[in-house]
C-alpha cells in the first residue's frame, strides 16, 4: 500500500525537479484518489462497529464501483493514451504503469472480497467478514 504513495511522491518530485509538466500523470494520480473517501467511509463505519449495516454495505459498493470505473476502467484508457506519448514522458510512463499493477493487484484482493462477501453469501443473506478486503487492499485505514 505505501508503494504507490511513494511512486507518486517521488515522480511528482521529479517533475518539479526537472521543471517538467505532468499534466498526464497529475490527472492519473488525482482521479485515483476519487475513491479514498469510499474507502475512508467504510473504514469509519467499521470501526464504530456499523460494518454490517446498510450505511456500510452502501460505502462498501460505492469504493467497489469508484475502484473499478476509475482505476481500472480510466486507468486503463489512461495507460493506452501513456503507451502513444513521445519518449520525453517515459519516466511518467515507468511511475504510471507501476501505480496501475498495484491497482490490478488491488482489484484481485477486492474481487475476491466480492466474491466471499457477497456472491458466496447470496443464499445466507449480506453476511461475513469484511477483514478480507482490509487484508487485500492493504491497511484499513485507506493510506
Amino acid at each position: 500500500m505505501l508503494v504507490h504513495h511513494i511512486v507518486s511522491i517521488a515522480t511528482l518530485g521529479r517533475a518539479l525537479y526537472l521543471g517538467k509538466n505532468g499534466t498526464e500523470y497529475l490527472a492519473g494520480v488525482g482521479l485515483l484518489e476519487v475513491t479514498n473517501p469510499a474507502l475512508q467511509a467504510r473504514w469509519f463505519l467499521r470501526t464504530l462497529g456499523y460494518h454490517n449495516t446498510t450505511p456500510f454495505y452502501i460505502a462498501d459498493w460505492i469504493f467497489i464501483a469508484e475502484f473499478t470505473l476509475v482505476r481500472m476502467v480510466y486507468g486503463t484508457c489512461m495507460l493506452r493514451r501513456m503507451i502513444k506519448l513521445d519518449g520525453s514522458m517515459r519516466e511518467y510512463f515507468v511511475s504510471f504503469v507501476t501505480i496501475y499493477v498495484i491497482s490490478c493487484v488491488f482489484f484481485v484482493g477486492i474481487l475476491r472480497y466480492v466474491w466471499r462477501k457477497y456472491v458466496q453469501n447470496i443464499n445466507g443473506g449480506l453476511t461475513g467478514s469484511n477483514t478480507a478486503l482490509t487484508t487485500s487492499y492493504g491497511t484499513s485505514n485507506g493510506g
